[in-house]
């Protein structure tokens, strides 16, 4: 299974249309949060099942502010990120990743990549499409690749 995750699209869902085109085929599309407003665009450009978080600048929504997904056996725990000071660090995360028995936890907030295996499991973080914080400022996304008995699958892709 082929999934797309992004994060922190803050209003501006051509760069979820722009990495959709440039991906290809996916399965379903994760959204980590702060959209803005824009979870029907993004949805009406999206021909898979898509699953979103509300973000810290998430007003007014609907959107759960946390999700657990599960897909050819994997466990996902999809949250925003700010709920657990993830600007400061992974511990809150890895808690309740463990309370939740994930074993791949899908996050944003940061605007900034991150891909790191902690205690058996995959932290992963898309960075941000709009206003990426990291050291070169690249737009980024996160490509997910599940399949039932195998370890998950990431990488860190970048919209040209």
């Amino acid at each position: 299974m082929r999934i797309l995750v992004i994060s922190d699209t803050h209003g501006h869902w051509e760069g979820a249309r722009q990495v959709l085109e440039q991906v290809g085929s996916i399965d379903a599309l994760i959204h980590c949060g702060d959209l803005c407003g824009d979870e029907r665009r993004i949805r009406s450009v999206v021909t898979c099942p898509c699953y979103m978080v509300a973000g810290n600048n998430d007003y007014f929504t609907d959107l759960k502010k946390d999700l657990l997904l599960e897909f050819e056996g994997h466990r996902l725990l999809v949250v925003h990120g700010h709920r657990q000071r993830v600007s400061y660090g992974m511990e809150n995360l890895y808690f309740r990743a463990r309370e939740d028995q994930a074993g791949v936890v899908l996050f944003g907030h940061t605007h900034q990549p991150f891909l790191e295996w902690q205690g058996g499991i995959l932290f992963a973080n898309p960075g941000s499409l709009t206003y990426p914080r990291q050291l070169g400022h690249e737009k980024t996304y996160l490509l997910l690749e599940l399949a039932e008995g195998r370890v998950p699958e990431a990488e860190t892709g970048v919209l040209h």
